[in-house]
């Protein structure tokens, strides 16, 4: 299938991409940054696990972070993917396949 679906439904494709190649990123004042690997590998497996909301501790940080869209309500971020700190600081949160440009 050459669609590519944006829902949260997790396709064949989705899920044979290696997890060493996910890179999940955030958004920063100075452009996105990828999180470490072990993050970016907790957050991989909660996904393919069908966790789409979790929380994470990185570095001193305790985020909740969103893993899929969210088609509710008027999101404030364009596609609802995002990490959100203890002082409501929101991120935007972005799945980029190394590899791939």
């Amino acid at each position: 299938a050459s669609e590519s679906s944006q829902d949260a439904e997790l396709d064949d494709s989705f899920l044979s991409v290696p997890i060493e190649r996910v890179v999940w990123m955030y958004e920063t004042e100075n452009g996105w940054k990828p999180h470490e690997k072990e993050i970016s590998a907790q957050m991989e497996t909660a996904l393919r696990d069908g966790r789409f909301e979790i929380e994470l501790t990185v570095g001193e940080r305790r985020l909740c972070m969103t893993l899929v869209k969210n088609d509710e309500g008027d999101s404030e971020t364009s596609n609802g993917l995002q990490q959100i700190d203890e002082e409501d600081n929101k991120q935007r949160l972005r799945r980029h396949i190394s590899g791939e440009g």
